[in-house]
């Protein structure tokens, strides 16, 4: 399974398929702490305004504990995220 976080940055108000990153998920109902960045992204500029997360497919609940951000370097952020998935 596979997530994206779409972003909007610098001068885009929306989320485009040139502001997206994706990593993969490990769906097995346990908690997992997910380090996403977003520093790879060749669109990426700026500040980061908006992020959509999509996670998991229809069907499927999703539950979130936790997001953090944090710049990790003088040009990127970091986002991690924390979900435990259940197929029903």
């Amino acid at each position: 399974t596979t997530g994206h976080i779409y972003f909007a940055a610098g001068g885009s108000t929306y989320h485009t398929p040139e502001q997206l990153v994706s990593y993969t998920l490990i769906p097995d109902g346990e908690w997992h702490e997910y380090t996403v960045l977003m520093n790879g992204v060749p669109n990426y500029s700026g500040t980061v305004s908006s992020l959509r997360f999509d996670i998991g497919v229809m069907g499927e609940k999703v539950e979130i504990k936790d997001i953090c951000a944090a710049k990790l370097t003088s040009d990127a952020p970091d986002v991690v995220v924390e979900r435990n998935l259940h197929v029903y």
